[in-house]
């Protein structure tokens, strides 16, 4: 008889005392039981880790570890993969839940062998009113290496509009084959704030020869909260815009060669990430954004996207003007007048509401 699947479900944690008994519920709670989960904390300070050595103390398929020093979720991850023992990886964020099947639903798909299984998941307002769930409606398919070259991989790359193929870059709503991470040595990029899921997908992916999306109702996700991986990390990323340049040529130099990244769809898309990120640095970084903008202005790559895109908003042409002009300050100033703007016009906008209500 075909030995059992063995499910290894990572968890990455940082003062959730609160909450994360919830979500470690709905694992244990599984119809099917033949995982393990291991809860990796990122030095808490409220006392979460006294609460996840009490469960794991009544559960030996409950494992709990800890980084050495606060590092963001990456790095917890990490730790996770490091450690597992399981046939399949899944993800579950300290505030998210599985449904009472899920593993029961992904043992039975993973009977077959695939690389991947990509499956439904549903946003909440409250984490108990599953009734209220909002689904987001996949469609079942099993895609074959073909499929994943040719569609399913240029549009986590952003290189090609979505299709019917297509899913979120998240890794929580997918079931990886351990084997896959462990043969091409997969991890996440523990010095990135942010992204670091859609690179991880797209390595697994391009390394996958089966992947199954199934329409299976199996995690539910707290709207209602901020993810973890939030609150695992240390706030606003001071490397973000270098960081994120490196990421964009690193995707351009390992697949260039194959997707057109310069396609008008592929400009916009990658446009909209770099403008993103100055005006952030623009906006966060007091001391240093002038010269990080001007670091990556000053990339061929980068000078490339930002002078093919074709932006959408008059505010967008302005400060891309400023910006490419290197006017950083003048890119600055502008962000706060349009901001106080705007928040100034919300109020008021709130204030005429409430009048012609109070009319009524």
């Amino acid at each position: 008889m075909k030995e059992a699947i063995l499910f290894s479900i990572i968890m990455p944690v940082f003062n959730r005392k609160k909450i994360v008994d919830s979500s470690i519920e709905s694992v244990l709670k599984q119809t099917y039981s033949n995982w393990e989960l291991l809860v990796i904390d990122d030095c808490s300070t409220d006392g979460t880790v006294d609460k996840l050595e009490k469960i794991s103390a009544l559960d030996n398929r409950v494992r709990v570890f800890q980084t050495p020093v606060n590092s963001g979720p990456s790095t917890a991850r990490n730790i996770g993969l490091d450690n597992i023992k399981g046939d399949y990886v899944c993800f579950l964020d300290s505030d998210d839940k599985f449904s009472t099947d899920a593993l029961e639903v992904l043992s039975m798909q993973c009977s077959s062998d695939p690389d991947m299984v990509i499956f439904d998941y549903a946003n909440c307002k409250n984490i108990n009113d599953y009734m209220q769930a909002k689904r987001t409606r996949l469609e079942s398919f099993i895609i074959n290496k073909n499929d994943i070259d040719r569609s399913l991989l240029p549009q986590h790359l952003n290189v090609v509009p979505p299709d019917k193929y297509y899913s979120q870059p998240y890794t929580w709503n997918k079931a990886f084959k351990a084997n896959i991470l462990r043969q091409n040595k997969i991890h996440f990029d523990d010095k990135k704030r942010m992204w670091e899921d859609g690179e991880f997908v797209i390595a697994c992916m391009a390394n996958s020869r089966q992947i199954i999306r199934i329409n299976n109702f199996l995690i539910y996700v707290d709207a209602a909260n901020p993810k973890s991986n939030d609150h695992l990390s240390q706030g606003y990323d001071r490397n973000l815009a270098e960081n994120f340049l490196k990421q964009y040529k690193k995707l351009l130099g390992k697949w260039g060669n194959k997707y057109d990244f310069f396609s008008e769809y592929a400009i916009r898309r990658n446009y909209n990430s770099f403008f993103f990120v100055l005006v952030l640095t623009a906006m966060k970084d007091s001391q240093g954004r002038r010269a990080k903008i001007i670091n990556v202005l000053n990339d061929m790559a980068a000078q490339k996207v930002m002078t093919m895109a074709k932006p959408l908003t008059f505010m967008e042409k302005i400060l891309r003007r400023f910006l490419l002009g290197k006017h950083v300050y003048a890119a600055y100033v502008t962000l706060c007048i349009y901001a106080l703007c705007k928040n100034a016009y919300g109020r008021f906008k709130n204030v005429v509401c409430s009048i012609y209500k109070r009319e009524e």
